[in-house]
């Protein structure tokens, strides 16, 4: 995934990644706010990471929603939109990043 986003030029950042000691949920939200595009696995439907979508759609950011293996039964307000579906394998997560690519050059 972080490979098809440098192929279309754009910075993949992920709040995991930040080593600092500040506050994980402003961090969220200030990463949200600054990117043109938010790219959610939603494999599990964790409500933190249903929250986070949200709070995206809600900003106006092209909000991409990813899955691994088979897409489940999505909540009403996200059920309309596509879920681009992923294995987690070497060709799996080759064919992912290919596809992230498509999406995001697609988008500009």
């Amino acid at each position: 995934m972080v490979e098809g986003s440098k192929r279309a030029g754009k910075k993949c950042k992920r709040v995991d990644e930040i080593l600092t000691p500040t506050d994980i949920t402003e961090d969220i939200f200030k990463l949200i706010a600054s990117s043109s595009s938010v790219i959610a696995d939603i494999t599990g439907l964790n409500s933190n990471v249903m929250f986070e979508v949200g709070y995206a759609i809600g900003m106006g950011k092209q909000t991409v929603l990813i899955c691994q293996d088979d897409i489940p039964k999505l909540p009403f307000d996200v059920s309309h939109r596509r879920i681009f579906s992923y294995k987690r394998s070497k060709d799996g997560l080759a064919i992912l990043s290919d596809m992230i690519f498509k999406i995001l050059t697609n988008a500009q």
